[in-house]
């Protein structure tokens, strides 16, 4: 009930406009490494925060009770002017919460001038689906303490909530590429691998890319690493899906998305069919 308040909120008229001159989104799916990312632009002096603005199920709720809006322009003002350090509005969302809070192009086009667009991905799609099913099975999902202990996941790897992500991840994925195709959208696209790599070069390529020449500042979260358990358990797990080629998982992102990435160009893995949601 609480959710749907929330987004028959947004979506009612307005007459307010912008206040802000330039908008910037990280588009994203989960567990793209979008958090530090996130956190070490901010803290360059970006904003004090930046915040899934229309995720209904925990942030955005939660911002959005506390800046007591009276629409979608009101709030992403209000959002502004609490958190942002620049001309710019600074926010990040999975696809399905930014064309459910904002569905209209025409819309977004009022709300979000100026766009830029940094497209958050991850090249090993498997991996991503694991690191979600880990992140659930541990509800351990953001470490900003260095010294915390990380808990490990208390059951075997489930196959199949893997392989059900790893369709509804790849299902997203497409979706977000029809959107930047549809509504001519060329985004920085930032490799989870390539952060993983060279956090500080990946955040220098954003700040450049919305036109900022702020210093970098480091990040207080922490990757959870990879353990010996983790990369034994995803290669079961790639080869388990690779030799199921009766179901509709190739099609879906392809069979790049289902072998372990050797290099580090911008490729990632494309969804193939259109055809609705997968089940699971």
């Amino acid at each position: 009930m609480e959710d749907d308040y929330f987004m028959k909120a947004l979506a009612g008229p307005f007459d307010d406009w912008p206040i802000y001159d330039a908008t910037v989104i990280f588009a994203i799916t989960a567990r793209v490494g979008s958090t530090s990312l996130v956190d070490a632009v901010a803290r360059s002096g970006i904003a004090s925060e930046v915040a899934e603005i229309f995720n209904p199920r925990h942030h955005g709720y939660v911002i959005y009770g506390e800046l007591k809006p009276n629409n979608a322009q009101d709030y992403l003002n209000r959002y502004f002017q609490r958190f942002m350090r620049t001309g710019r509005l600074v926010f990040k969302s999975n696809y399905w919460d930014l064309v459910t809070a904002i569905p209209r192009k025409d819309v977004r086009d009022r709300l979000f001038p100026n766009l830029k667009v940094i497209y958050c991905y991850r090249r090993d799609l498997l991996a991503q689906a694991y690191s979600l099913w880990r992140a659930n099975s541990t509800n351990v999902w953001h470490v900003a303490d260095p010294s915390a202990a990380i808990p490990s996941p208390s059951s075997a790897p489930d196959f199949a909530a893997i392989k059900a992500s790893m369709d509804n991840l790849g299902y997203e994925v497409h979706h977000w590429q029809l959107l930047f195709e549809r509504e001519e959208i060329e985004p920085l696209s930032i490799a989870y691998e390539d952060i993983a790599a060279d956090h500080d070069a990946t955040t220098r390529a954003v700040l450049d890319f919305i036109g900022s020449n702020a210093p970098l500042a480091q990040t207080t979260h922490r990757k959870i690493s990879t353990t010996p358990e983790d990369i034994a358990a995803i290669d079961e797990l790639r080869r388990a899906v690779l030799e199921q080629r009766s179901d509709n998982s190739p099609a879906r992102y392809g069979d790049a998305a289902l072998e372990r990435p050797s290099g580090s160009g911008d490729a990632h893995p494309r969804a193939g069919s259109d055809n609705g949601p997968p089940v699971g």
